[in-house]
């Protein structure tokens, strides 16, 4: 029996082809009784007699019986495994003291900083081959340098848009109550209360691109930056409506040039009998500086924007 054969030699891939052309001559429930032998043989290559024994024991015909135990037998008589041959020169039961070694000095390579710094990126593009040799090339991921979510300023995404145009003096939100139908003078609450100008009052019935002119135009002659301030009112939270009124005004009014010094003018100090006063909101201020704590303060984040 060939497949007999092949299972004492030790050749299972023999046998299950022998399997494969048994199938056109026996029965099927033979056929399945010897491909079980071949995969149990197959699957447990140290101990498949265990198995087939068990297998014989639950066999229901004698047929059945004498067919498991030929290839119980031929397991058992089957050819041992062959013991990989040493190295010669070498024993394995020899230790690593024992074993005479040569020492050569000049015989070491010497690597040069160019040619170990050529092997370094060597085994950076070899690595990098490897990442993308089963991905068709296509680079999914991120670079190794690169932070995840960076560039992503958390404080500023928590900040909820502004509700309508803030003030034109301190740049805050103003309530729903500061926005005025009739004559908006663009100043908050606190502003309004000390008494900071604001935008000039517009005749009654003007419209809405009247008043967005008007704010355009405060700007402009309030702040040197006032460029910076129309783009950011324009991209954060003015209304498509709103934004076709400010690009039109922008290109039919100019900015004046910045001014030829980088050193701005002093401006006047206002002097109310032995009290000094803010040259801006005329509050009382400190008398080593032009402007009170609060009109400084709202200079610099408006310089700074």
């Amino acid at each position: 029996m060939n497949i007999v054969n092949a299972v004492q030699g030790g050749d299972i891939t023999t046998a299950k082809r022998y399997a494969g052309h048994l199938l056109n001559e026996l029965d099927p429930h033979t056929f399945g009784i010897v491909a079980d032998c071949v995969n149990t043989i197959e699957r447990y290559p140290d101990r498949a007699d265990i198995h087939l024994r068990a297998r014989w024991k639950s066999a229901t015909s004698d047929t059945d019986r004498s067919l498991i135990a030929t290839f119980g037998e031929a397991f058992v008589q089957r050819a041992p495994r062959r013991t990989p041959d040493p190295r010669p020169g070498r024993r394995l039961d020899a230790a690593p003291r024992d074993l005479r070694t040569e020492i050569r000095p000049d015989a070491r390579r010497v690597l040069t900083p160019h040619r170990r710094a050529r092997l370094r990126e060597q085994d950076r593009q070899d690595t990098v081959v490897a990442d993308y040799a089963d991905r068709a090339g296509v680079d999914d991921q991120p670079p190794p340098d690169t932070v995840y979510a960076s560039g992503l300023d958390y404080d500023r995404a928590a900040v909820p848009a502004l509700r309508g145009t803030p003030c034109v003096r301190c740049w805050l939100e103003r309530v729903p109550a500061d926005h005025r139908a009739t004559s908006d003078d663009g100043l908050c609450g606190e502003c309004h209360d000390k008494r900071r100008p604001g935008i000039p009052a517009l005749p009654d019935g003007h419209t809405r691109a009247d008043a967005v002119q008007a704010r355009c135009a405060f700007i402009t002659a309030t702040y040197t930056n006032a460029r910076a301030l129309l783009a950011r009112w324009w991209k954060a939270y003015a209304t498509p409506a709103d934004r076709a009124v400010i690009t039109d005004w922008v290109h039919r009014n100019p900015f004046p040039p910045p001014p030829a010094t980088t050193t701005p003018p002093a401006k006047p100090t206002h002097q109310r009998g032995e009290a000094t006063w803010c040259a801006q909101c005329g509050d009382p201020r400190d008398t080593t500086a032009e402007l009170c704590a609060d009109c400084r303060e709202v200079e610099q984040m408006v310089t700074t924007t």
